[in-house]
């Protein structure tokens, strides 16, 4: 597999390389999945599951965990297919909300992301101000938004509904 084609580029080698100097046995990775701290990695090598080091979990500060889209370094272990998550690289962009219930901690999504796809319904539930807000989110994450209707077919005067989503959605 070539990195290139999961989007591996400047300035995600530039900051490899200082990473190597502690790591010399790391290799680049792109993190498809994450669960909790359980990832799924891709890299030259295949796929692969991973964990973050104990240094990395300790040293991390809130929202510096791995997320999908993120870039990491790992030690990778072939005969096992796993890996362990020694570094993350710099973050091109990301697409962070404020997290669930009461607390005001954001929380990092995804990270360096080119282009988000918002798609939403026509249907009853449709919150022209919901797709505002969330488009405001993809802007300030630095990625850049698509946004997709459906069912317009069956929906009463969705012209209308539409030129309103367009004048949000500039």
């Amino acid at each position: 597999m070539h990195i290139e084609t999961l989007g591996w580029s400047e300035p995600f080698v530039g900051s490899f390389e200082d990473v190597k100097l502690e790591f010399p046995d790391a290799e680049p990775a792109r993190v498809v999945a994450a669960q909790r701290e359980r990832y799924r990695l891709l890299c030259a090598a295949g796929a692969f599951d991973a964990q973050p080091s104990g240094r990395l979990r300790h040293e991390a500060r809130e929202g510096e965990l791995p997320v999908v889209g993120d870039w990491v370094a790992a030690q990778l272990r072939p005969e096992e297919a796993s890996a362990t998550i020694v570094a993350s690289l710099p973050r091109r962009t990301s697409l962070v909300r404020k997290r669930a219930g009461r607390a005001s901690a954001p929380q990092v999504l995804a990270a360096n992301l080119d282009t988000v796809l918002l798609m939403s319904s026509l249907n009853d539930d449709l919150n022209p101000r919901r797709i505002e807000r969330t488009l405001a989110l993809i802007w300030e994450g630095g990625a850049q938004p698509v946004v997709l209707l459906s069912k317009l077919d069956v929906r009463a005067a969705a012209q209308a509904i539409v030129a309103e989503i367009e004048r949000v959605a500039i």
